[in-house]
């Protein structure tokens, strides 16, 4: 929980300086622009007033509401009783607050029976360490009733808020003399299960803490820059797609950029699809073979989440940042300090630049974000069949057909061009396979490159097949 928590602090630290240093800089320079501002940036600049009047004021209330009463009465007493009651039922936080009561309690017991405490002196402490009023007030019950002469275990059992899994564990240990042993097994296994439960949180907290914060702060500069736009020729109304139109530099900025993202998604994709296809075609093969098909864990692009495939560490989201993060890490697991294969940051790379490369060679047009698509699942499926030989068709067959219809408007060639195009791939590799089986009674290729080849026709026409078969031929030579 430290690095949400860190990246909260930043950013609330950040957007307070744009507020109180920044805005006030840009409300000086619109005084003189003599026209209204826009709302978004008026209500910006009045926060900003606000809080410079009365920033010290909710720090002192902040404080205040964190000091604990010196005195609690027995109304407080009751509040915080019945708060905790609340909040036990609640359906998420109330079995957390459970298990960490429970462990405390657990741990705190076993190691003062263990230190030779006698059980009813060991209770008045461990109340207290409980951390939670509805198990203080039920351990000093238990106190009450061992003092009667109840064994621990019978006592637990008049309690409610004592799990089964407790009661069995600390009668086992009454009867074997293992106690403290026993406790320390409960307080191990409450421990884990709160453990769990933190690491999903900050497993959500850190993207959600991430994205607020960036539009809290976006939010900020694009306030402060819309008056701006109303200056000279610049409309207001012009919208994100006119300003990439107009701004070259920036247009291919947001093509780098949205190459490095594509590019780590297709290194989840170059290693998780084929075995998603593997466990399809098993699946499949069973039910042919009327076989019995086992339960299996959910495996597909979004779960289980990326994770270090030695240690098993979860990569949390300030490690997953493309290219950057390989090089904070210095190219190692964050936890067992394994190496991290450098193809990662090389696939990232390689995207971001074929991304750059398509905005700067067509510009601002369909055809740079269809060639963006042509060259990143070309690459894809470049990577999977070097490491699987295998060209996948939910891939291959989905820019096979919108080839053809990007086409359909002429945006590389005629309709007629790729539709021939498309057709002589296919069948030119499939003539030679069929000749080359006939010959010598081998397969000398798979169904995936003739797919593939006619998916290139699709897009290119017919015009660049041959050249296409020649390289492919001078590439296989040279790295056969």
């Amino acid at each position: 929980m430290v690095y949400p928590a860190l990246v909260l602090l930043v950013g609330l630290g950040v957007a307070a300086l744009l507020l109180l240093k920044v805005v006030p800089q840009f409300q000086a320079m619109f005084a003189g622009f003599g026209a209204p501002l826009p709302a978004f940036t008026q209500g910006v600049i009045n926060l900003a007033e606000w809080l410079g009047q009365y920033l010290l004021w909710v720090l002192g209330v902040m404080l205040a509401t964190d000091l604990p009463c010196a005195a609690p009465s027995s109304v407080s007493r009751r509040c915080v009783y019945g708060c905790c009651a609340r909040a036990a039922r609640m359906p998420v936080l109330g079995p957390v607050m459970q298990h960490a009561a429970l462990a405390r309690f657990a741990r705190t017991l076993a190691t003062s029976f263990s230190a030779g405490v006698p059980l009813t002196e060991a209770l008045g402490p461990v109340a207290a360490a409980c951390g939670n009023t509805l198990y203080e007030q039920a351990v000093l019950r238990l106190r009450q009733a061992i003092g009667n002469g109840l064994s621990m275990s019978a006592a637990m059992r008049n309690e409610p808020l004592f799990p089964c899994l407790a009661l069995q564990m600390c009668a086992i240990g009454e009867t074997s003399g293992t106690l403290d042993d026993m406790l320390d097994r409960i307080a191990s296994h409450h421990e884990t299960a709160v453990d769990e439960w933190l690491d999903n949180l900050a497993s959500l907290l850190e993207p959600m803490i991430v994205l607020i914060l960036g539009l809290v702060v976006g939010s900020l500069v694009v306030a402060m820059y819309l008056p701006i736009f109303q200056l000279g020729d610049v409309d207001l109304t012009m919208d994100l797609f006119e300003t990439l139109a107009r701004q070259p530099l920036a247009y291919q900025c947001v093509a780098l950029l949205l190459g490095l993202i594509v590019g780590s998604f297709i290194n989840v994709l170059v290693h998780r699809l084929p075995m998603m296809l593997e466990r399809q075609w098993r699946c499949e093969a069973r039910e042919v073979l009327e076989l019995p098909n086992p339960a299996e864990p959910r495996f597909d692009l979004m779960l289980p989440h990326s994770h270090c495939p030695h240690c098993q560490h979860r990569i949390r989201a300030w490690e997953n940042i493309p290219v950057l993060s390989y090089l904070c890490l210095r190219g190692r697991c964050s936890a067992c300090k394994a190496p991290i294969s450098p193809r990662y940051p090389l696939v990232e790379l390689a995207c971001a630049g074929l991304g750059l490369f398509a905005a700067w060679h067509f510009g601002f047009s369909a055809s740079a974000a269809a060639f963006m698509l042509l060259s990143w699942g070309l690459l894809a499926m470049s990577l999977i069949d070097i490491e699987h030989q295998l060209l996948p068709d939910v891939l291959v067959l989905p820019l096979l057909w919108l080839g053809l219809i990007l086409n359909a408007f002429e945006v590389f060639v005629p309709l007629d061009q790729a539709l021939w195009g498309a057709v002589a791939g296919y069948l030119s590799l499939w003539t030679v396979y069929w000749l080359f089986k006939l010959v010598t009674g081998k397969e000398g290729m798979g169904y995936g490159d003739f797919k593939l080849l006619a998916m290139l026709g699709a897009w290119g026409g017919w015009q660049i097949l041959p050249l296409t078969l020649l390289l492919a031929s001078l590439v296989g030579a040279l790295l056969a």
